[in-house]
C-alpha cells in the first residue's frame, strides 16, 4: 500500500513539474519578444490589457499562409502605392531607428483641452492621449515595435 502511495505521488509530483516546465518555457518565450500594455480610464471603462508582441509574430506568420500571393496592387490604389514608394526609404530608416531612440519627448499635439504626446522612455514607446472622456496609456517595447514592423512591412510586399 505504502508503494503504492509513494508511485502515485512520484507520477504527480512528475506530471506537475513537467506542467510547470511547459508553462515556464510558454512564458518565457512571450516575455523575450516584449509586453506591450494598453490602459483606457473613462467614467464606464477601466480597462489594461498586457499584450505579447510574440503573440503578433504569430499572426504575421500565419497571414503569410493564409495570404501568401498577398498583391499591394490589388489592395491599393495608383496614387497611394506611388506615396508609398516615395517614402519607403524615409520608412525603413525609421522602422530601423525604433529600437534604438534616446529617452524623451517625441511629439505632443494639443488641441483644445485633448492631448496626445508620443515619448521614449527606457526602451519603451509610450502613447499618451488625455481627453475630458477618457485616458489611454499605450507603452510598447522599441526592439518589439521594430522587429513586428519589419514583418509587417515584408508581409506587404515593402
Amino acid at each position: 500500500m505504502i508503494t503504492l502511495a509513494k508511485l502515485f505521488l512520484v507520477v504527480a509530483v512528475a506530471s506537475a513539474g513537467a506542467c510547470g516546465i511547459g508553462t515556464l518555457g510558454t512564458a518565457v518565450y512571450l516575455y523575450s519578444g516584449g509586453i506591450a500594455a494598453v490602459d483606457v480610464e473613462t467614467a464606464d471603462v477601466d480597462l489594461f490589457i498586457p499584450v505579447p508582441l510574440r503573440l503578433l509574430d504569430v499572426g504575421i506568420g500565419v497571414a503569410r499562409f493564409v495570404v501568401p500571393d498577398f498583391d499591394i496592387e490589388r489592395e491599393l490604389d495608383a496614387e497611394t502605392r506611388e506615396h508609398l514608394k516615395e517614402m519607403q526609404p524615409m520608412i525603413d530608416q525609421l522602422v530601423d531607428e525604433l529600437g534604438s531612440l534616446p529617452s524623451g519627448e517625441l511629439v505632443r499635439v494639443r488641441n483644445g483641452e485633448d492631448l496626445v504626446v508620443i515619448r521614449s522612455a527606457r526602451g519603451h514607446l509610450k502613447v499618451e492621449v488625455d481627453t475630458p472622456d477618457a485616458r489611454v496609456r499605450v507603452s510598447l517595447p522599441q526592439r518589439g515595435a521594430r522587429r513586428v514592423s519589419k514583418q509587417a512591412l515584408a508581409l506587404a510586399g515593402m
